[in-house]
C-alpha cells in the first residue's frame, strides 16, 4: 500500500511538473508572439465567410432564383460555374415545388484552418433550420368538425452543416465550399 501511495505521489509529481513546463512554454511563446501555428484570420475574410454561411443555409422556395444569385455574387466565376453544375438541372424547380423555407445560424466559426498558395480556408458549422408544407390529409382525414379539412402543421428540422471554404484573400471572393 505504502508502494501504491509512493506512486501516486511520484506520478501526480511528474504531471505537475510537466504541466508547469508546458505553462512556461505557452507563456513564453505568448511573450514571444508565437501564436503557436495558428495562422492570423483576416476580418473582411471572416465577414465574407460569415455573409457566405448564411447565404448558402437560408433560401425560400419563394425566391429560390434571388437566393442563388446572392450566394454567387460571393464567389468568383470559377466558384460559380462550379457551384451551378453542382445544383444540377431540375434544383430550382425542385425547390420551388417543395415550398420549403430554411434559415442558417452558425453555430461555430469561422476558424481559419489555414493558408497556403494564395488562399485561405475557413471551418464553420452551421445549424440550418428547413420548414416545409405537411403534405394535406387524405379525404375524409383530419376534419376540423366543420366539414372542413384542418390545415396540415408544417415540417420542420434543423441538419447541422460542416463547410470548408476557400477564400481568395486578394479579391474577398468564395473560390470553394466543401460541405461535410
Amino acid at each position: 500500500m505504502i508502494r501504491r501511495v509512493a506512486r501516486s505521489r511520484v506520478a501526480a509529481g511528474v504531471a505537475l511538473a510537466g504541466g508547469v513546463a508546458l505553462a512556461g512554454f505557452g507563456v513564453a511563446a505568448a511573450a514571444d508572439g508565437d501564436d503557436g501555428g495558428v495562422p492570423t484570420a483576416d476580418p473582411d475574410e471572416l465577414a465574407l465567410v460569415e455573409r457566405f454561411a448564411g447565404a448558402v443555409t437560408t433560401f425560400d422556395s419563394g425566391r429560390v432564383e434571388a437566393d442563388i444569385e446572392r450566394i454567387l455574387a460571393l464567389g468568383t466565376p470559377a466558384f460559380a460555374d462550379e457551384f451551378r453544375s453542382t445544383m444540377g438541372a431540375t434544383f430550382v424547380a425542385d425547390l420551388q415545388a417543395s415550398g420549403s423555407v430554411s434559415s442558417g445560424e452558425i453555430v461555430a466559426g469561422p476558424t481559419l484552418q489555414r493558408v497556403d498558395d494564395g488562399t485561405s480556408v475557413f471551418f464553420v458549422v452551421v445549424n440550418q433550420q428547413i420548414t416545409a408544407p405537411s403534405a394535406a390529409p387524405a379525404e375524409g382525414e383530419g376534419t376540423d368538425g366543420s366539414g372542413q379539412g384542418a390545415q396540415p402543421a408544417p415540417q420542420s428540422r434543423v441538419v447541422r452543416v460542416g463547410l470548408l471554404v476557400q477564400v481568395d484573400p486578394d479579391r474577398d471572393l468564395v473560390t470553394s465550399v466543401q460541405v461535410l
